[in-house]
Formats: structure tokens, sequence, C-alpha cells
């Protein structure tokens, strides 16, 4: 005879997870829209990266399949564009907005005070975009990094990479990297005791200029600061880097693979599955006002020794041992 404790547990249970199933209407059609700032996404097109880096499979075991019950409304553009994009992509009507970048929160949430916006950007808090981490209380929560610390973090390491530089460019977009960022970065920089400098760019075109400079200026090495521009510019700043004579640390593992010296930062797998979970509770019912902002906290450190023969430099051994890939 099953116990009356045990068969209410089970039930519950059943509930329970039947609940995210019940949530969806029968034979309903979820929009899903995406703002994006033109990055390397764009050389394949938006949904096959993403699907590539765990977005589409994060949503799909949650019950949403694109071409069954789920559809992208997608508008790529440079920084200026996005406003507008993000009006565009409003009018569609859809039931939740995936928004890229600093430029691509902001852009979505002066668009629209109503319709849920998941953000994987950086500085989401600082921005003002929510009000907590915890309880956002608006219409925009999505994932973000951490960023000052990681940027601390790199630049150690560029000092442990290239412990003779005593005077270092940060590479930086205007429109991603705050001044109050960069201020603190300039504090951990005199702890390390070395000297920064910071060189601007917004577009591509301006990257190889902005590293001229600084080499001209006396830099040793590069911190480049993230940015969807310089992502999506991967292989061109790589190569003027080099050119240059400056090794670089950037954020994501896709940069080192390009030819940057070393990344250390969260993958972009781990990023999009968050993100897709975030969108599939949206779409379950859940108010985003509440929904927590998440933080990435898994990290990995890419060496690219190829790069550092290019450039005349070696690796402490102790720091190669601490690398999770080294790229030869």
């Amino acid at each position: 005879m099953r116990h009356p404790a045990i068969a209410l547990l089970v039930f519950a249970v059943l509930v329970a997870l039947a609940i995210p199933l019940s949530a969806q209407a029968p034979g309903r059609i979820y929009h899903i829209a995406i703002l994006q700032p033109t990055g390397s996404s764009t050389k394949e097109g938006v949904l096959p990266f993403y699907a590539k880096r765990g977005l589409m499979s994060a949503l799909a075991e949650r019950g949403f399949v694109e071409g069954r019950n789920l559809q992208f409304e997608v508008r790529v553009g440079p920084p200026e564009q996005l406003p507008n994009l993000a009006r565009e992509l409003v009018q569609t009507h859809p039931d939740v907005m995936l928004a890229v970048g600093p430029p691509g929160a902001r852009a979505a949430r002066d668009a629209t005070e109503t319709i849920p916006i998941i953000a994987s950007s950086s500085f989401l808090l600082g921005s003002g975009l929510v009000t907590s981490l915890a309880r956002p209380g608006g219409n925009v929560s999505g994932v973000t990094f951490l960023t000052a610390e990681l940027d601390e973090k790199r630049l150690a390491l560029l000092h442990e990479l290239v412990p003779a530089a005593r005077h270092v460019a940060l590479l930086r977009d205007p429109l991603h990297a705050t001044a109050e960022h960069v201020a603190s970065l300039q504090a951990a920089a005199r702890a390390l005791d070395v000297t920064v400098e910071v060189v601007e760019a917004e577009r591509p075109e301006e990257i190889a200029g902005a590293l001229r400079r600084a080499h001209a200026h006396g830099a040793e090495a590069v911190s480049v600061l993230n940015s969807s521009v310089f992502f999506g510019a991967a292989d061109l700043l790589a190569t003027a880097a080099i050119d240059a004579g400056l090794p670089t640390i950037c954020q994501w593992r896709e940069m080192a693979e390009a030819g940057c010296l070393a990344s250390y930062g969260p993958t972009l797998t781990d990023v999009l599955q968050m993100v897709g979970r975030q969108i599939a509770t949206v779409l379950h019912g859940a108010r985003v006002a509440e929904l927590p902002v998440e933080q990435v906290t898994r990290f990995e450190l890419l060496i690219n020794l190829r790069t550092a023969k290019t450039l005349g430099l070696s690796v402490a051994p102790t720091l190669l041992a601490r690398t999770d890939e080294v790229i030869e």
C-alpha cells in the first residue's frame, strides 16, 4: 500500500515539473527579438553564431524550438544605428528582446519600458539599467560580467606575460568602458608600478591607428577592454597589434585564437546558455523585474604561443602551467 505522504510528494513533484510546460500556450509561436551590435557573428549570421554557442540548446531544453514554437527577428548594426533598430524591433511586438553589449542594452531600454529585455552586457548595474542584481526592478535583466575585476586580473596577467613592460596602453571603446572604470584600472596599474595610457577606437577602421599611437607614445603592451567592436574585428586587431610589436590581452578566447597574445574571461557558450535559460524563464511567465541578474563565475586563460614567438617573447613556465589552453 502506497504511503499517503509519499503519494503526496510524488504528486507535488509532477505538478512542479508540469508548470513550465503548462505555461506554454498550445500552438502559440513565441517571438524573440535580437539587437546585436555589428560583430563577428555577422560573418555567419547571428542565429548560426548563437546556435553554435549554446543559446538554441538552452532554449530547446526548456521547450522552445525555432521553427516549431519559436521565431526570431534580428537587427544588427553599428552603435549609432542601434536606437532606430531597437524601435524597429519593438514594432514587431516580441515576447522578449535579447540585447547585446552596453550600446544594445541602452538602445533596447530606451525603446521600450514594457517588453522584457534580457541583456548580455557589462556594467548592467552601474549603467542604471537595473536597480540591483537581485531585483532588477524594471524591464531589464540578463547576464553580466565581473568587468572591473576581470580587467584588473587581465592587467596583472599582462604584467606577468611581459614583466619588463612599464608602459601599458588600454584600448578602450568609449561606448563600452566608462571613465570611472578606466580610472579604477589606472589605480590598479599604479599598484603594479605600471604607467597606463588610454587609446580609443569606436570603429574597426580606427583600431590600427589607435595601436600605432600607443606604440609611438611608448606603450610596450596593450590590455584590450571588452567591446563588441573589438571582438568583431579580432583578426584586424591581432594583426595590427603584431605589426606594432605590441603584446595584447583580451577577454574572449576567440580573440586569442585570432592572434592576440592571451585571453582571460568567460566563454561565450557559458554566457549564451545562461541567456537562453533566462529567456526561457521569461517566456514561461516570470516577471523580468524579479528575475535576478546572473554573473558569470567561470573563466579561462588562453595563451597563443605562436604570437609570443612572432613577438620574440618567452612565457614563464609557471604561467603556462596555470593556462587552460595553449595555442601552438
